[in-house]
């Protein structure tokens, strides 16, 4: 088995227009290597993993790299291992980013010198079985991710289908409805878009998307293959706390609301409790900032009965093996999982093999319009070959 020879990195932007790292781990058979660039949140969770200034992710893999100079690719516990005793506390010391970077890369030429793909090289490390999950994609947005007055940052539809192509063409028809809803009612200067691909409309009133959305459904002959969500992303609005259980309850009971993500503050899981109790079984309450891909914390609000469901985003806790660790432990806790993107991405289509190796219920990903979006979609339409193979 070829042994890691070197690693190089260098800057990119992502979709934001921010400074990122891509990074390149090189084996000594002189020909395999492994590449991947690390995305970045709009929102995020204040426990999340903490990132360093990519300048910073530089230098800090430049006094490290040494260490994994003829370790086994392949042995990915023990790369993760030596870069969260490396990292520090919440991954300070190096930068989640840093962290990130290397641990991804690995994987990739983990799965390149066992000439295998990537999904079935995680499948094998996470003990899982590999399967393809259902989409859930953001076609409207709010919040920090768009220049509007909608206070919900995400409005996401959801095909009843684990078959990729099936559910992307489902997206696209409903997407390229919802378009012509959208000029037809606001003019042609209406679809802006946001930062994950979703209409960025000037709408302010929280319910209209919905409705909107549930017309283009109707009208692109999906009524009876989507369903409905939102991720809230509630650390980021000012709306009373009745007010949105209000709203909650009213989207579960009056639509195919199936979906409801971060739905009060991080601050306030007794509120995520209380809504829990109110729209299951029907409806998921998903953790996310609550969360944010730490294995102690989906313990706690699993226990507590905060949540069903909960993201995984590689990036929140800086390391393959951990976020693998947190799908796992959401399972023994009987709760949904959803590999997800972020709002700044890259081109790397990494999180569509984690979803597909570990077999995640769900791949949360934006609307199918941005090149950082499509890269996720495009592999899993080729994951999905491969596993019909």
């Amino acid at each position: 088995m070829p042994l890691i020879s070197s690693i190089s990195a260098e800057k990119i932007s992502n979709s934001r227009g921010k400074e990122t790292v891509e990074l390149t781990v090189h084996l000594d058979d002189g020909e395999t290597v492994g590449i991947a660039s690390v995305p970045e949140g709009a929102s995020k969770g204040e426990r999340e993993a903490v990132a360093v200034p990519a300048d910073q992710a530089l230098k800090n893999l430049e006094s490290i790299q040494a260490k994994f100079i003829g370790l086994d690719p392949t042995d990915q516990k023990g790369c993760d291992k030596l870069l969260i005793q490396l990292g520090g506390e919440n991954k300070k010391d190096l930068g989640s980013n840093t962290t990130l970077a290397i641990s991804l890369a690995v994987a990739r030429a983990g799965a390149s010198a066992k000439k295998i793909p990537l999904w079935k090289h995680i499948e094998e490390i996470s003990a899982s079985t590999a399967k393809l999950p259902r989409l859930v994609a953001n076609l409207i947005e709010g919040g920090v991710h768009a220049h509007n007055d909608l206070p919900i940052q995400e409005y996401l539809v959801i095909p009843k289908t684990n078959d990729t192509h099936k559910a992307k063409g489902a997206i696209e028809d409903v997407y390229s409805r919802l378009g012509e809803i959208l000029v037809k009612k606001y003019g042609n200067d209406a679809t802006p878009i946001g930062d994950e691909g979703g209409f960025a409309a000037p709408i302010t009133n929280m319910e209209l998307p919905i409705s909107m959305l549930m017309e283009a459904i109707e009208q692109s002959g999906h009524k009876d293959g989507i369903e409905l969500g939102i991720d809230a992303a509630a650390d980021q609005i000012s709306i009373s706390e009745a007010e949105l259980i209000n709203f909650y309850k009213k989207l579960s009971t009056d639509y195919p609301f199936t979906y409801l993500e971060d739905p009060f503050s991080e601050k306030h899981p007794e509120l995520f409790a209380k809504i829990l109790e109110i729209v299951s079984p029907k409806t998921l309450v998903v953790g996310d900032d609550l969360t944010v891909t730490n294995e102690d914390l989906i313990k706690v609000n699993a226990t507590r009965g905060a949540i069903s469901a909960v993201i995984i985003k590689p990036n929140q806790t800086g390391t393959l093996m951990e976020a693998i660790r947190a799908i796992q432990v959401a399972r023994d806790n009987n709760l949904k999982t959803i590999v997800s993107h972020r709002g700044g991405e890259t081109n790397d289509s990494f999180i569509a093999d984690l979803a597909a190796g570990t077999g995640t219920d769900f791949f949360k990903l934006g609307a199918p319009s941005k090149p950082e979006r499509l890269a996720k979609y495009n592999r899993l339409l080729e994951i999905q070959q491969e596993l019909s193979n």
